[in-house]
Order: structure tokens, then sequence, then C-alpha cells
């Protein structure tokens, strides 16, 4: 929400988007400053606690300008992949949650997609070299 707020200029008050913490510290703590890893250790999986759900509201013309901009932004769903997907998900992952990587799991498999999906024991960088070590295992067998 913050980037998108910054690069396309929607103007949104943060202060009334986040709430906790992260409302008092968005400025520094979203800005850049700060490497994903370490905001995401900060802010812990649970991000529930630091949006405010009254900005959340249909009728608001700001939450429709961070939807339509959302919108654009997002991944294709009517992309259809014509090979085998590997995706790869760490149990201790604090930067990707679970749940994202079964919901992209769960539609690639429901558009007749041949996915293997691996969930290791880690977390998001312990994923990544067991992934980079499988490929580069079917690379050269």
């Amino acid at each position: 929400i913050y980037s998108v707020n910054h690069y396309d200029d929607l103007g949104l008050d943060l202060s009334q988007v986040f709430r906790g913490e992260l409302a008092s510290h968005y400025e520094e703590w979203c800005a850049g400053y700060m490497s994903l890893i370490e905001l995401s250790q900060r802010l812990g999986p649970d991000l529930t606690q630091y949006l405010n759900y009254d900005f959340f509201v249909e009728s608001s013309d700001d939450y429709q300008r961070l939807c339509a901009c959302v919108d654009r932004l997002a991944a294709p769903t009517d992309w259809i992949p014509d090979c085998n997907i590997h995706v790869y998900h760490g149990r201790d992952d604090a930067i990707v949650p679970k749940a994202c990587s079964d919901e992209l799991v769960t539609y690639l498999q429901s558009v007749g997609v041949d996915v293997d999906y691996v969930v290791t024991d880690g977390d998001h960088t312990g994923c990544g070299i067991a992934m980079a070590t499988d490929l580069v295992k079917f690379l050269y067998k």
C-alpha cells in the first residue's frame, strides 16, 4: 500500500490506512531503508494488527482508488502456463505466507497445470537454497 500510494501518487493518508506501530512508523519502515526481511521480522506474519479496517470500506473513494490501482498491477488470472511449474515454500517463511503459496497452487491446478508443490523446512532463504539445489540437480541429470 505504501509503494502503490507513492509510485502511483494516490495521495492516501496512510495514517488512516495503518494502525498501531506501523501508523507511527510507516515512513521509516516502508521507505526502503529497511530490508524486506527486517521489516517482515519487525511486523511478523499477522498484518491484521496493523491495518485500520475503517479505511477498507467499499464506499470510500480512497479505497476505490487503491483497488483500481492494485487491480491494474495484479498478476493476470487468465495466464495458463504450458509447462510443469514448481512452487516452493518454507514452513518457517516469515515473508510469504503459506496461504499465498497454497492459493497459487490451487489456481494453477484448477486451470489444468501440472504443479509440483514442495514445502521445505526452514525459512524463505532456506527454501530458496532448496529450490536452487533442485534446479541444479535437474539441469545436470
